[in-house]
């Protein structure tokens, strides 16, 4: 599949590279990086293998022939290729002509969002990471994929594990969730949003996505940063900010200079001028303290380099 406008597959990798959940694995092929998850084809789990390079990608499904193309083309959604491209070409020369995002657009050129593999999911992850460091989330993540999810084999033979749906976390009790290692905080949040899912909660993402995240704040332990999370990398949302988001106060801090860190408020009156793609700009901040991938030079991406490993405490974001 070709992708058009900036991209960039290995600079596309350095965050999935740096998190090492078990839903997604990144490895090193004769020819480069192998992204490795699951795509959501009729409410089905499908395993697939993505090998990228300069064009585009090329997707290995497990999917049955008739759901094949379907799971291509969702593995396209989750790179932002197809219709994400229109989206790249009009993002990155912007953010290129802003003297701010310039030095940042210029080492990441040709980034996306890399979303979830299904509104769900994206809940359950940000609810696992809500108030915890990067380290904590990820043990989190891999304790419930252990024991509430279902392990895959990809075209290639690896194993990924896809996550319950919400119908299964339904019914667990609490005490069920936190005696596979989920605190008893999260683990209370996930199942009242479970029910609201499995209720058909987020059946209304495609013809209402501003009522989905109103509801979604309204549930206990949600909130307004989980919701804006959940449409960025649940459902696409380009314009999505969650704005009070400490990584994204301080790293926005750290381009203007302003002091430590902004508010919600300073931070979306600061990124109100790249509407209608906010989301790609706070894609780029939570880039800010990652090693840089291959070199560039005026916007364009130079010869790839290996990507070094970031720390634990230098990990931008929760989980993305």
């Amino acid at each position: 599949m070709a992708a058009r406008g900036p991209w960039h597959w290995e600079r596309l990798l350095a965050r999935p590279r740096s998190q090492a959940s078990l839903d997604v694995r990144v490895a090193e092929a004769p020819t480069g990086w192998v992204w490795e998850s699951s795509v959501m084809v009729e409410g089905q789990a499908v395993p697939v293998s993505v090998e990228g390079g300069p064009g585009g990608m090329a997707v290995r499904t497990a999917a049955p022939a008739a759901a094949h193309e379907a799971a291509v083309q969702a593995a396209a959604w989750r790179f932002a290729t197809g219709s994400g491209d229109h989206a790249a070409a009009a993002f990155f020369p912007r953010a290129a002509a802003d003297p701010v995002l310039q030095p940042l657009a210029s080492r990441w050129w040709g980034i996306r969002p890399l979303r979830d593999a299904s509104p769900w999911v994206a809940l359950a992850r940000l609810i696992l990471g809500q108030q915890v460091s990067v380290a904590s989330h990820r043990t989190l993540v891999n304790r419930l994929l252990t024991e509430w999810g279902t392990p895959l084999k990809t075209p290639t033979g690896a194993v990924v594990y896809a996550w319950p749906a919400p119908e299964r976390l339904a019914g667990a009790a609490v005490e069920a969730l936190a005696a596979g290692g989920i605190p008893q905080r999260p683990a209370a949040t996930l199942q009242v949003a479970a029910r609201w899912a499995a209720a058909g909660g987020l059946g209304g993402v495609s013809r209402d996505p501003e009522g989905v995240k109103r509801q979604l704040e309204a549930l206990p332990g949600v909130g307004p940063w989980t919701a804006a999370g959940a449409a960025l990398f649940g459902w696409g949302e380009d314009d999505a900010v969650m704005a009070s988001d400490l990584v994204l106060a301080k790293a926005a801090a750290a381009l203007t200079g302003p002091g430590e860190r902004l508010s919600a408020r300073a931070l979306e009156q600061w990124l109100a001028p790249h509407r209608p793609r906010r989301a790609w700009v706070c894609y780029l901040l939570w880039h800010l303290r990652l090693p840089p991938v291959g070199s560039t030079g005026e916007g364009a991406p130079g010869t790839p380099r290996a990507l070094g490993t970031a720390k634990e405490g230098d990990a931008c974001g929760q989980w993305w």
